[in-house]
């Protein structure tokens, strides 16, 4: 921008949505999603700050970093794989995604406490154990 912008000025934007916009909705969704199941128990981990860049994305903590932890992250890592299809492409083909969720979520059962469990049954997964997910509803495809 060359000038100041000037009160009840009208003026208009344009997202590049395909390339930043599109990446900056799956990194924070990301983001809020890690920071929710990790600051749960048993982890008890306080995201302190996070940083989105251009190629790359990391939180920050003052918790010890576990293997309970880091294996828990990677099953929710191969969880959001799934977000990630759900989220890319255009506007349009992101509400019928959402659209398409709605319906998996209608379909499947959910699990019942665990914060991660509701979003991986959302996305047709059951949460085995703390390292692996398996698909369990027969409307996802796997």
């Amino acid at each position: 921008m060359t000038q100041s912008l000037i009160l009840k000025l009208m003026v208009t934007a344009k997202v590049d949505w395909d390339r930043r916009r599109t990446d900056h909705m799956q990194q924070h969704s990301g983001q809020h999603l890690l920071s929710a199941v990790l600051e749960q128990e048993p982890f008890g981990v306080e995201i302190g700050s996070w940083y989105m860049g251009a190629t790359r994305s990391f939180t920050e903590s003052e918790t010890r970093q576990t293997e309970k932890v880091t294996d828990y992250a990677e099953s929710m890592f191969q969880i959001s794989k799934q977000l990630t299809a759900l989220l890319s492409g255009t506007p349009e083909t992101f509400v019928e995604n959402v659209a398409r969720l709605q319906h998996q979520h209608e379909s499947c059962q959910a699990m019942e406490g665990d914060l991660a469990g509701h979003v991986a049954t959302d996305l047709g997964y059951e949460l085995a154990s703390r390292d692996t997910v398996e698909p369990h509803c027969e409307c996802v495809e796997g």
